[in-house]
């Protein structure tokens, strides 16, 4: 456990206690509280979810009934955004902590079965990761955890969730080779943007039509439209995506999935950047122009109005290229930033981490952040929500 959550967590424990006296709370506990409890948001549909469904084959023993009574206390949890204030700190990152904690004194002792114990060494392991940092919390699209997915019910797709911010998540979808029709659905209440990097070999599928994609892209999906990714390769594959509704949340934060099995084969074959596709795009050809730009200014890869409804608000995926130079940049909303090329130094309310390709990390709205390229120019992607 790192000082800075050590201290913190015992000035929270403090105020969370019978006396309810915050006094003692400064502006900067209000800001590390804030990252923290995002940090512990992030495992929602992660190892929240994941441990409790692994404990239901040792749901006979009491102790571990009360573990996963508390840790649908923890998923429950997650539906509250977290505050901007004080109660940043006390109650909701008290709770995280202290509910945390109950879990794990739940699975411990004697009566609890080895496997159940192999489970509770699991979920310590991802805790232990958020109290050993210093506040940022890097999550990378590259990695299937043991235990912090989530299976979709209904269709062959395994989420494993990487930031959630208020309103807006970016997730991984792992997709096995050989799941064609499997893996289409639509979303009543949610907007998403799916991409494909490199290695990518797949259909990717929108409202009836397909494009056979072998080069990174981007593809904006309005709520009620029916979506998914046909893999074509000989091996499973990762199809990262942002998720965002401003009347709901992240991904799986409240279940908004209906799934819609098709034989996506007969779908026809449809030109990425046509008004059937929603205005699809190839990457690189953006990318590339973000890499030659003299300024630092982000360029719009996907406009929010390409997947806009008046009850989710649209979600905006733009491209950045950061120098050596140190910039300072604040949102009003939160901010999800996932790395593409070369290595970046983010300090956010005084911890600094360095981030390299594949690296994703949230920025509360509201605190600044410091962005500087290390070695040479670093290229990233930013998403956000926008409402009106």
């Amino acid at each position: 456990m790192s000082s800075r959550y050590l201290e913190l967590a015992a000035r929270v424990m403090r105020a969370v206690g019978g006396s309810r006296d915050v006094s003692h709370l400064t502006s900067d506990d209000t800001d590390a509280a804030r990252l923290y409890s995002y940090a512990y948001r992030n495992q929602t549909v992660g190892v929240f979810h994941s441990t409790r469904v692994a404990l239901d084959a040792f749901d006979a023993n009491h102790s571990v009934q009360s573990a996963q009574r508390r840790l649908r206390d923890l998923q429950a949890l997650s539906m509250r955004p977290v505050p901007t204030g004080v109660r940043a700190a006390a109650p909701t990152l008290g709770w995280y902590h202290d509910w945390s904690d109950e879990v794990v004194a739940a699975l411990t002792g004697r009566s609890i079965p080895v496997g159940a114990r192999m489970v509770r060494d699991r979920f310590q392991e991802v805790i232990g990761g958020i109290r050993e940092s210093d506040g940022i919390v890097l999550s990378r699209d590259d990695e299937l955890p043991v235990q912090a997915s989530y299976k979709v019910p209904g269709i062959e797709v395994v989420i494993v969730p990487l930031v959630y911010g208020d309103h807006i998540s970016w997730n991984t979808a792992y997709v096995t080779a050989g799941s064609v029709g499997a893996t289409t659905h639509r979303h009543a209440l949610q907007a998403e943007i799916h991409l494909g990097y490199g290695g990518v070999n797949g259909r990717t599928l929108l409202d009836g039509h397909a494009t056979t994609v072998t080069k990174p892209y981007v593809m904006p999906i309005p709520p009620m439209v029916g979506h998914g990714f046909d893999n074509l390769s000989d091996h499973n594959h990762f199809v990262p995506f942002v998720f965002g509704s401003k009347a709901l949340d992240g991904w799986g934060v409240f279940f908004d999935v209906e799934p819609q099995p098709s034989e996506t084969h007969h779908w026809p074959e449809t030109p990425l950047e046509s008004s059937a596709m929603n205005g699809s795009c190839y990457l690189e050809p953006i990318l590339r122009s973000v890499r030659e730009a003299a300024d630092n200014n982000p360029h719009i890869i996907v406009d929010s109005m390409r997947t806009s409804h008046p009850s989710t608000g649209g979600l905006e995926l733009a491209a950045r290229r950061i120098g050596m130079s140190e910039i300072e940049l604040q949102f009003e909303e939160f901010r999800i930033l996932s790395l593409r090329e070369g290595e970046l130094r983010l300090s956010v309310a005084g911890v600094e981490v360095q981030l390299r390709p594949g690296d994703h990390v949230g920025i509360p709205g509201g605190l600044p952040a410091t962005l500087c390229a290390v070695g040479c120019g670093a290229l990233l992607l930013e998403a956000s929500l926008k409402t009106y």
